[in-house]
């Protein structure tokens, strides 16, 4: 599942480490593009 991550418990144990990683991966998501947005089907045009 992409949408969970397993964390060790010594990262756990250690907030200022961990808030390290949050860090990393939170600067890392600002570089993502935004997904695109699906084009709209047949019913949804004529709606």
């Amino acid at each position: 599942m992409k949408e969970y991550v397993n964390v060790p418990q010594q990262l756990l144990e250690d907030a200022s480490e961990l808030e390290h990683y949050f860090n990393l991966n939170y600067a890392y998501i600002g570089t993502l593009k935004p997904k695109p947005k699906p084009k709209p089907t047949a019913k949804e045009k004529k709606a």
